[in-house]
């Protein structure tokens, strides 16, 4: 049985979550899993050797021990009060969730269910970075480099998408995504605007219609667009002008060590773009 996992983690994002969840279920007829993790740290305590006496040290070693423990009852606690209101907004939408709390690493809990997980929902920022709306998760990129499954990165609000972008650039990577659009029952039924950032090319307009023609063959309304100019502030301009709300690309398609010189093109629409993204691999 193939399920959508909705990953919780910052408060902010939640609503947006659960909507794009909902949305997603409604359309797959998936189950939805609600997963919050609880990440185990290692709390290393002070070497109080030689600044106090032996059983005043060995007293406050044991005071902060048992803080580390109520601050994890308090963490697990608010993790299941969290799982309770998400399944609940579910709910609102004829929706019925699975709620599961794990401890450990989050890409070893999200490995654990790859094989059966047909879609990752999560959120731009995550706990950490509430309230900065510009700022990525500080575990979203590892996530998205690891994982093989499609992910859908969600901003503060979602809004049920009519159309979507497909930012292609003729590339293995973006076939590769191309062909799984194609065949998508999410997406299927909404226009797809097509759109390459490159000179205008005899080469680079056949290599659009060609993929233009894919999607069409395949029962796809298409608009196709070759643009001039800085790839995020034309994409950008490009989803204002239309009004689109999903933007649709393979995810992180160059080495490591590419990265590292280049940039990254999924990095810096994760930083950039203000709609929901959804990355393909």
């Amino acid at each position: 049985m193939t399920h959508i996992l909705a990953c919780l983690d910052g408060i902010a994002s939640q609503e947006a979550i659960c909507d794009a969840s909902a949305w997603a279920a409604a359309i797959t007829g998936d189950t939805v899993t609600l997963l919050h993790v609880l990440e185990r740290h290692q709390n290393v305590l002070p070497d109080l050797s030689g600044t106090i006496g032996l059983g005043s040290r060995e007293t406050l070693l044991a005071e902060l021990a048992e803080l580390d423990q109520q601050r994890s009852q308090l963490a697990r606690q608010q993790g299941k009060l969290q799982l309770d209101a998400a399944a609940h907004q579910l709910a609102e939408h004829g929706i019925l969730a699975n709620r599961l709390q794990r401890h450990g690493d989050l890409l070893d809990t999200l490995s654990d269910f790859a094989e059966q997980t047909r879609l990752l929902v999560l959120g731009k920022c995550g706990a950490r970075h509430e309230g900065e709306d510009a700022v990525v998760g500080s575990q979203l990129e590892s996530l998205l480099r690891t994982q093989r499954t499609p992910a859908l990165v969600v901003q503060r609000q979602f809004t049920t998408p009519t159309s979507l972008l497909f930012a292609f650039d003729g590339s293995e990577t973006a076939h590769r995504a191309l062909k799984q659009l194609a065949g998508s029952a999410l997406l299927k039924g909404l226009t797809c605007h097509l759109v390459m950032v490159a000179d205008a090319s005899a080469e680079h307009s056949a290599q659009l219609d060609a993929a233009a023609t894919s999607l069409r063959q395949g029962g796809w309304q298409v608009i196709s667009s070759l643009q001039q100019g800085e790839l995020i502030p034309t994409l950008t301009r490009y989803l204002t002008q239309h009004q689109i709300t999903l933007l649709v690309m393979g995810a992180y398609g160059h080495s490591r060590m590419r990265q590292f010189v280049l940039g990254s093109h999924t990095s810096a629409m994760l930083q950039a773009l203000p709609c929901t993204l959804l990355l393909l691999r």
